[in-house]
């Protein structure tokens, strides 16, 4: 995990921190070295995209299939430039399991790295698993909002259209199949419904969910639903969105391996899926299917 501080240092602690001359864990925050000041930072498990004020992207740690845009797979240990095509500039950066995506300042998606099971979305990737450098994203959207997954990727245009591609093994692309793409396919939205952002899951095959949220802060999910992760009252899959139980409206989402919790346009937090270790917060546990309330009435700030 990484967060920034106000004047954009990056400071990283648990999973790998990669600084000279090795990675090591740490529970603690640790200061990424480089002199770079960033506006956004993505974290994954293993990598970390940032984006500095003038538009430009910045990635460290592993890069085994190019994840880091750097035009190699060799590890970094400091923030090192993406390589892009003229003078592209970036407005936004997610950062998947083994691949990135990212938005030009004219909502052009491009994503690098892992490029089996279609996650970078354009079926004209490198033939050996690797995409070194910013591909752009196939069918000319352009969009608002991108979140790269484990091995798949989610959108949303300035329109409130929702797209997905990559794999679908679980149906977390929301098309109403389980047909893996390499390309965007639009998400079979409800009738009437539109989401303005998607959160994407970084688990593996079988338990990816994802989930979105409609302007009002009504939360819908689809895939993975065996750990109640999708919230309705129920531990079955879906292939499309299905509505969050409990009426709740959110100003936030954020989705675990097997769990989900969001912030309400009220300040609450409300927890659901997995609780083997306690992830939902609820003092105990024991899973469930619909939205819980925190212990202790906990609020975001």
């Amino acid at each position: 995990m990484c967060a920034l501080t106000a004047s954009g240092q990056p400071w990283c602690w648990g999973g790998e921190i990669f600084l000279p001359p090795t990675a090591f864990h740490d529970s603690l925050p640790t200061l990424i070295g480089g002199s770079v000041s960033f506006v956004n930072i993505s974290s994954g498990p293993f990598h970390t995209c940032g984006l500095t004020s003038s538009g430009d992207a910045y990635c460290w740690g592993q890069n085994s299939f190019g994840q880091l845009g750097t035009g190699d797979t060799l590890t970094r240990a400091m923030p090192t430039p993406v390589i892009a095509r003229g003078s592209i500039k970036w407005s936004a950066i997610s950062v998947g399991f083994w691949h990135t995506c990212a938005l030009t300042t004219d909502g052009t998606p491009y994503c690098w790295g892992y490029t089996l099971l279609g996650a970078l979305g354009n079926p004209a990737v490198d033939t050996v698993n690797k995409q070194l450098t910013p591909l752009a994203v196939a069918g000319g959207l352009k969009l608002a909002s991108i979140s790269a997954g484990a091995v798949y990727t989610c959108a949303v245009t300035s329109l409130a259209a929702a797209y997905c591609w990559g794999n679908n093994a679980i149906g977390q692309l929301g098309d109403g199949t389980d047909t893996t793409r390499d390309a965007p396919v639009p998400v079979s939205l409800p009738s009437g419904v539109a989401f303005t952002t998607i959160a994407v899951s970084r688990a593996n095959d079988i338990f990816a969910t994802t989930c979105g949220l409609t302007s009002s802060g009504a939360a819908y999910c689809w895939g993975a639903g065996g750990s109640g992760q999708l919230g309705n009252a129920s531990t079955q899959k879906s292939l499309v969105p299905v509505p969050v139980s409990g009426g709740l409206t959110f100003a936030a989402l954020a989705i675990g391996n097997v769990h989900v919790c969001g912030v309400t346009t009220a300040g609450a937090v409300d927890c659901w899926g997995g609780n083997t270790f306690g992830q939902l917060g609820t003092g105990d546990t024991i899973a469930t299917s619909v939205p819980t309330p925190v212990a202790g009435g906990f609020r975001a700030p």
